[in-house]
């Protein structure tokens, strides 16, 4: 009455159906974990020259580095 259908004899995935079907899968995985991984990025952010030198004079001011120190660091900034 009903024909048999074996579930593994897929002629779907045969050939270059079945090559492209499972680039698409892979690019569809791709997608989802770059845009998961992104969204975790979203908080951060770049110091500025002014930050950095903000941090470096507070730093001086606390005495957590010396003279010496300070100009090394602004020098490198």
């Amino acid at each position: 009455m009903w024909n048999s259908v074996n579930i593994t004899d897929q002629k779907w995935l045969d050939g270059w159906a079945g090559i492209a079907a499972l680039a698409f899968l892979a690019m569809g995985i791709g997608f989802v974990i770059r845009f998961l991984l992104k969204k975790n990025r979203c908080g951060r952010h770049v110091a500025d020259r002014s930050d950095s030198l903000k941090i470096l004079n507070t730093r001086l001011a606390r005495g957590e580095i010396s003279d010496e120190e300070y100009k090394l660091l602004k020098k490198a900034l």
